[in-house]
């Protein structure tokens, strides 16, 4: 219990830092999300109710955070979800993931890139799994509503498992982005990651439909996938997370 307080403090903490940078940069009336001393952020806070299914089936509470901000030539990225149940106060579900990324674009549409991830599933047989990569990307204009973003990098995967060995590998790993903005307030994306080393292959899926209902409020529905070839012994190789949340946007 302690160390989901210790992560909520992280979160809450991060969120507070990025807001207060915000404010005290932007000027008395002008709008947060344009240009100012420190660039522009974009907020986005989720919550709302969750069905994971893999090797702990179960409904639980989400919350996540995330946050852009573009400076300059730099585009970064600040990702983070929570999902977690209790009964008689021990948790049947708890899953953390965070993700940073920080893009610096060559061109209009090229960029290289730098990021990590992190992820603590108390169900999955690791006591926690992180790896950080660094490449280069491009951003395909398929229309004026539409794009698609490819990565591609190298980098280093490291996991821990429960019973207290650790493991490393080199990994190769793909990003693709789709993004389509629909007139009537609707924007659809989908995210997929693959990463692959010695150790096995890691695919994950990350779709959702959002649908603004009134002025920075929005509803969004999420379908989750994660998939590894070489999951720890007695755990599913398959995990899946359904979640719908209300979304505000600051």
């Amino acid at each position: 219990m302690n160390s989901l307080f210790l992560k909520l403090s992280l979160l809450c903490m991060g969120i507070s830092i990025s807001v207060l940078a915000q404010e005290v940069s932007t000027p008395v009336g002008s709008n947060n999300n344009q240009q100012n001393s420190l660039g522009s952020f974009d907020h986005e806070a989720v919550y709302g109710l969750t069905s994971v299914r893999g090797e702990n089936d179960s409904d639980s509470m989400h919350g996540g955070y995330e946050l852009l901000h573009e400076y300059g030539n730099f585009k970064n990225l600040f990702d983070s979800d929570l999902y977690y149940t209790a009964e008689n106060h021990d948790a049947t579900t708890h899953i953390f993931m965070v993700e940073a990324k920080s893009r610096y674009y060559l061109k209009k549409d090229d960029y290289v890139y730098a990021g990590i991830y992190y992820e603590d599933d108390r169900f999955s047989g690791y006591s926690w799994e992180n790896y950080y990569s660094a490449g280069y990307g491009h951003v395909f204009h398929i229309s004026q509503d539409m794009t698609v973003l490819a990565e591609a990098g190298i980098g280093q995967r490291r996991t821990r498992l429960r019973r207290g060995n650790r493991d490393r590998d080199f990994i190769g790993i793909a990003h693709t982005e789709f993004n389509w903005q629909l007139d009537d307030g609707v924007q659809i994306r989908q995210k997929i990651t693959a990463l692959t080393g010695s150790d096995g292959t890691d695919t994950k899926s990350d779709t959702s439909i959002k649908a603004q209902v009134y002025e920075n409020i929005a509803l969004k529905l999420t379908h989750f996938i994660k998939h590894q070839t070489d999951a720890p012994v007695g755990i599913s190789h398959t995990k899946t997370i359904t979640s719908i949340n209300l979304v505000y946007n600051f």
